[in-house]
């Protein structure tokens, strides 16, 4: 099929250098992923960018049919600013992205606009956190449970989902967010005896493994002599809100009206001025306990973050952790982008901006966020400097 596929502008543009720009009309998101594959088939790592996750899903569904599998989709994810719970769906397929790209499977990366308008980690942590075993090995269970600890997996005991790990005596069970199904590790003293697949299910194991690679649970990490400082700024900024806060109401004895006169309707005073002021300052009391809280959890995370390992919603934090953050294109360094109708690109990247705005105030209002996240998400112009060249 692709061999068939020709129109005019077709071979200027996969032969386009850096710093040229290209612009050509009438290309639908199916076709655009066709140019994408015939471009991987010319040796050139390609960026094809839509406007929302689910287009960028099926373009890279079609580059995978048109070239035998060399498509992957990057979504942009949640931006994770409230501890209630929910799905990991989104961050895991992100982790199974970044994990090939890093490994350099991957000639055509598919994403969205969301995606290329946030700030990640750097690659480099997330790269030589990465631990490559063989039968044969010599690993200590020990060492290697406390490196995955400082990958962001979860030790629990029995693995039931990704990015956990559990150890039983000689047998340590991880499950890597890149692979399909967990790894059950088994030791002969500090030597890697077999590796073997295994279902979290029904627990048994599968096939054996020649070798394995397991990549971190966690994408946003650090160089381990900056996780101290990243600390101590995360607790500074959590300091200086609660010194920002307003002040709290006066207690509930200054606030209530004067006692009724045996002359007045002491039920319609007690309706009209004692009830409501009551239940305003236990609301008010709830409101402040519930914000010292979350403040409470933010500071537990920084503290588990002192001591070299990463927390679930640090993605949302990157920015003020460190000054040294990453963009798609240094994860990838392609050397071509397509941008499928950019007019929508950046309509979208506004939305997005927006909403992230309107949420990062709620989530300040309730205690779980600094002013500073801001600078989590770029806008247009942004994007359009990080693909510059």
């Amino acid at each position: 099929m692709l061999n068939t596929l020709t129109f005019p502008g077709l071979e200027d543009l996969v032969r386009l250098k850096p710093g040229q720009v290209m612009a050509l009309t009438g290309v639908t998101p199916t076709l655009a992923a066709a140019v994408a594959a015939i471009a991987a088939r010319e040796g050139r790592k390609t960026l094809l960018i839509m406007d929302n996750d689910l287009k960028a899903a099926r373009a890279a569904d079609d580059v995978r049919q048109l070239t035998g599998g060399q498509g992957a989709f990057l979504p942009g994810g949640e931006i994770d600013l409230t501890r209630a719970a929910g799905s990991r769906e989104s961050s895991w397929r992100r982790l199974e992205a970044l994990s090939a790209v890093t490994a350099g499977e991957v000639p055509v990366l598919c994403t969205g606009a969301e995606a290329m308008a946030l700030r990640m980690g750097r690659p480099e942590p997330f790269r030589a956190a990465c631990v490559t075993l063989k039968t044969g090995d010599v690993f200590s269970p020990a060492s290697l449970t406390q490196r995955l600890t400082r990958m962001g997996y979860e030790r629990v005991g029995m693995v039931e989902g990704k990015g956990q790990f559990a150890l039983r005596g000689s047998i340590l069970d991880v499950y890597p967010p890149a692979l399909s199904q967990g790894l059950r590790i088994e030791f002969f003293d500090d030597e890697v005896d077999s590796l073997r697949e295994f279902d979290c299910i029904s627990q048994r194991s599968l096939g054996e493994a020649s070798e394995a690679r397991l990549t971190p649970a966690c994408e946003t990490l650090l160089d381990e002599k900056e996780y101290a400082a990243a600390a101590a700024k995360m607790r500074e900024l959590l300091a200086g809100e609660a010194a920002a806060a307003p002040e709290t109401e006066p207690v509930l004895f200054d606030s209530l009206p004067p006692l009724p006169e045996d002359d007045e309707d002491d039920a319609e005073l007690f309706d009209r001025a004692v009830a409501p002021a009551l239940r305003e300052a236990k609301y008010r009391e709830a409101e402040t306990s519930e914000k010292a809280r979350r403040t409470e959890r933010l500071l537990a995370d920084a503290d588990l973050m002192e001591s070299g390992i990463p927390f679930r919603r640090m993605r949302a934090w990157i920015t003020l952790l460190t000054d040294h953050t990453a963009t798609v294109c240094d994860w990838f360094r392609p050397d071509l982008i397509l941008m499928c109708e950019p007019d929508k690109l950046r309509t979208r990247t506004g939305e997005r901006l927006q909403g992230f705005a309107e949420d990062l105030a709620s989530a300040i209002a309730r205690g779980e966020a600094v002013p500073e996240q801001e600078g989590l998400l770029t806008d247009w112009e942004g994007v359009l400097r990080e693909t510059e060249g």
